[in-house]
C-alpha cells in the first residue's frame, strides 16, 4: 500500500488542477486569431520577446534568438508543439506576476527549461506537467 501524507494529496490535487486549467487556458489561447499583424510579428519568438519586453521591440532584438533557442530546446525534450510550449509559459509568467513575483518571461522560460535535463531529450515529456509543478514549486495556487 502506498504511504501518502496529507500534504503529498494536497500537492498532487494542487498540480493536477493547475495541469487541467492551464490545458484550458491553451485550448483558449490557441483559437484567437492574429491576422491583423504581418508575418514577422506573429512569429512565436517575436511574440515572446515582446511581451517580455514590454513594448514592441525591433526585430533584430537579441532575445527574440533566445526565445527561439529555449523554444528549439524545450521542443526536443517535450511533446507539446511550440504554441502550446509558449502559451503555457507565459500562462505561468503571468501567474508568478499576479503573485508579486519579480521576474521576466525569458527568465521563467530559461527555468523550465533548465528544469528539464538534456537526457529528456526524445523522452516525450508533456509541458503542461512541467510547467505544473514549476508552479507548485514556487508556491503558486
Amino acid at each position: 500500500m502506498i504511504d501518502m501524507k496529507p500534504w503529498h494529496v494536497i500537492v498532487a490535487v494542487i498540480a493536477l488542477g493547475l495541469f487541467i486549467f492551464i490545458i484550458c487556458k491553451v485550448n483558449e489561447s490557441s483559437s484567437k486569431s492574429t491576422s491583423t499583424y504581418s508575418s514577422d510579428e506573429q512569429t512565436l519568438e517575436y511574440q515572446l520577446a515582446v511581451i517580455n519586453a514590454g513594448y514592441r521591440i525591433p526585430y533584430s532584438d537579441p532575445s527574440i534568438s533566445e526565445f527561439r533557442k529555449l523554444l528549439d530546446s524545450i521542443q526536443r525534450k517535450c511533446r507539446n508543439e511550440r504554441r502550446a510550449i509558449g502559451d503555457m509559459t507565459v500562462f505561468a509568467y503571468n501567474k508568478l506576476k499576479e503573485k508579486g513575483t519579480r521576474i521576466t518571461l525569458l527568465e521563467v522560460m530559461e527555468k523550465l527549461d533548465y528544469s528539464i535535463p538534456n537526457e529528456a531529450i526524445g523522452a516525450n515529456l508533456d509541458y503542461a506537467e512541467i510547467v505544473a509543478a514549476f508552479l507548485v514549486l514556487m508556491r503558486i495556487k
